[in-house]
């Protein structure tokens, strides 16, 4: 085991007390799919795998716990702990990297769940939401797009509105590559996460772009493979990749996976995202491949507003949802208009209120493209009851 023990982003799912006086227990799962194992550790343990963020010893974990809580915990105790941790790859080392680089391609996750499992359920299914058989005038090249990343039965129609205009990608023989801006939501330390796996889905791999992952990573003042582990349970990228496999038939497909960290501190702070460590330097890549490449497609796979219960919140009403249209659309101005800056400052102006998950690529892919979106459609996702939703929409350039 390290000397300074560092443990991996995972969050903790408190379980249901037995009984009043029962210690509050956590359960641990990891979501990367290193270990199936799981693990249930105390609040004491949970705050120790807290402290442990690689600059503490275990001694020091084990006195940071009693300067904290009071509770005195042996240093032996500690260690038992970690060295569990560790033989279940918990912990941000060495030896999870090596498991994390054995596990190729990265495995389809969420087959049978936000879409049709098999490949003969599956391509029916894709050749209706890509509207396979309907005419499309649109012959010009489609330079950016911004798609849902919602399940694909919920988000049928705004799907089918925006890759009906993703047909040209498919009009020629040469090498196509798609950078897609997807979102980590699970908790991660760096600005965008990039990984060099392949990715597995029902209809067979879809390979990454090894040269554009390279020229990604070029002068930047944070490691993009340090999160890596978001990758492998994280949905934004695979359904695209399914999408993007049945679409493109005609050519060799390839994709960049990126996952985008939310830029909260910019909103909360009412600060250019720019400003946040190693955007700039990141957007920089971006805008390299933008000219050195262009025949290069950029997709943002986002959604937006999270509200009601499902998401912490109160349930909603009819007039709720009414007023959550006029204020989703008063931001999708600034995708209409190609105005990055103007999209972020209505999420600064409301400070984050409706949880928009998409914000990071949008406001990246909008300062690679400044110029104007065509909006396709717009869409409330909610729950029948109207005790939550999640908006989306589809856009081209």
């Amino acid at each position: 085991m390290d000397l300074y023990p560092r443990f991996r982003s995972i969050e903790p799912i408190q379980l249901p007390k037995e009984s009043s006086n029962e210690v509050p227990r956590f359960l641990l799962r990891d979501a990367a799919g290193l270990s199936n194992e799981q693990v249930v550790v105390t609040l004491a343990g949970l705050i120790m795998m807290e402290l442990a963020d690689g600059t503490r010893t275990t001694e020091e974990i084990a006195g940071a716990l009693k300067q904290q809580t009071g509770l005195v915990i042996q240093n032996q105790q500690v260690q038992e702990l970690f060295s569990s941790l560790d033989q279940r790859y918990l912990l941000d080392n060495a030896r999870a990297r090596r498991r994390l680089a054995e596990i190729l391609p990265r495995p389809t996750r969420h087959s049978g769940g936000g879409y049709p499992e098999t490949p003969g359920e599956l391509e029916p299914f894709l050749d209706d939401l890509l509207c396979a058989d309907a005419p499309h005038e649109n012959t010009d090249f489609c330079r950016a797009s911004i798609l849902p990343h919602i399940d694909f039965f919920r988000g049928r129609e705004s799907y089918r509105a925006g890759y009906q205009f993703l047909h040209n990608l498919n009009s020629a023989t040469t090498p196509l590559t798609v950078v897609i801006l997807g979102i980590s939501h699970a908790v991660c330390r760096t600005p965008f996460i990039l990984t060099r796996k392949d990715f597995d889905t029902p209809l067979g791999p879809v390979e990454t772009d090894q040269a554009m992952v390279d020229e990604l990573c070029r002068n930047l003042p944070f490691d993009p493979f340090q999160d890596e582990y978001n990758h492998m349970a994280e949905h934004s990228v695979e359904f695209h990749a399914v999408l993007l496999k049945r679409l493109v038939r005609n050519r060799p497909l390839k994709i960049v996976p990126i996952l985008c960290r939310s830029f909260f501190e910019a909103i909360r702070g009412r600060f250019t995202p720019l400003n946040l460590k190693g955007v700039r330097e990141f957007v920089s890549n971006l805008q390299r491949l933008r000219d050195e490449h262009p025949e290069i497609h950029f997709l943002a796979s986002v959604d937006l507003a999270h509200m009601g219960l499902n998401f912490g919140g109160p349930p909603l009403s009819k007039s709720f949802l009414e007023e959550l249209e006029r204020r989703d659309l008063d931001s999708l101005q600034g995708i209409q208009k190609g105005l990055a800056d103007d999209f972020f400052a209505t999420h600064q102006a409301d400070q984050g209120e409706r949880n928009y998950c998409g914000t990071p690529a949008i406001y990246t892919l909008l300062t690679l493209f400044p110029q104007s979106f065509k909006l396709h459609r717009y869409q409330q996702c909610s729950e029948p009851d109207f005790s939550s939703t999640v908006t989306i929409c589809s856009a081209t350039l």
